[in-house]
């Protein structure tokens, strides 16, 4: 049996959360967000400990952190409205995860203009979001929209891949390119598009125009080598049109 003084202690304010620098409880937090599946319920748990933490739970910051994935099949069945809400509330905010699954619908979804947008998957790969990122790439890549979006679908691609902070090679020839980042993006994308709009397999994709097909003669082009995981290439373009190959495959769309 609880003891009286322990139900006390148990409902004074958490005065060391309080003193604890912001920041640090701000990232605590964050973790939470990062981990929870009901966010709502948890986030309203601590927001009634105390003042303090009802401002912590309050900065966008740690409401940005919320992985829609953790929860969205559960929540979205059987908690359509609060579902809703939630997915309202975090857009506001400019929540990634959020941002990606609304541009999944927006993108792939049945209804959608013969030009469709894709200005939510790019909401989500700017704010970090690497599986938006990988399919704003190859978007970007097959509408050729110029010098501009081919700058931006190779830093997209280093960035996936971890090497944002390097310069693509001058060199001519082969080279060997890191692909692990791009092989867990398609599958994870395949695997979400199916889940969102429940696409069949062998459905046709939004139309985009698309580029020449640089696809290379080069029977080295392509080939992976398991240690360390890198690919060699002919060229980033090889390996863009390669993503783009792999993914529509994965999708049941070979051509």
């Amino acid at each position: 049996m609880t003891s009286t003084p322990e139900i006390m202690a148990a409902r004074q304010p958490p005065q060391l959360l309080a003193a604890l620098p912001t920041e640090v409880t701000k990232e605590i937090t964050g973790h939470l967000a990062v981990t929870s599946e009901r966010p709502m319920d948890d986030f309203r748990s601590l927001r009634v400990t105390c003042s303090f933490m009802r401002c912590v739970c309050g900065y966008c910051v740690v409401c940005q952190r919320v992985v829609v994935a953790q929860f969205r099949d559960d929540m979205s069945w059987n908690e359509l409205a609060r579902y809703t809400a939630l997915l309202t509330r975090l857009t506001l905010i400019s929540n990634p995860d959020t941002y990606f699954f609304t541009g999944i619908v927006e993108f792939f979804g049945e209804h959608h203009d013969p030009q469709p947008s894709f200005h939510e998957l790019s909401c989500a790969a700017m704010g970090g979001h690497n599986v938006a990122a990988y399919l704003v790439t190859l978007i970007l890549y097959k509408n050729n929209g110029g010098t501009s979006n081919n700058d931006t679908v190779r830093w997209y691609i280093r960035w996936i891949e971890g090497e944002e902070h390097s310069m693509a090679s001058d060199s001519d020839g082969p080279r060997m390119l890191s692909n692990k980042g791009c092989r867990l993006c398609h599958e994870q994308a395949a695997f979400w598009i199916g889940r969102t709009i429940w696409r069949k397999a062998g459905e046709p994709l939004p139309q985009a125009p698309v580029r020449g097909d640089p696809s290379c003669a080069n029977s080295g082009c392509g080939v992976t080598f398991e240690c360390p995981q890198k690919t060699l290439f002919c060229s980033e373009d090889c390996k863009i049109h390669r993503e783009i190959v792999l993914f529509q495959r994965k999708l049941g769309i070979d051509k």
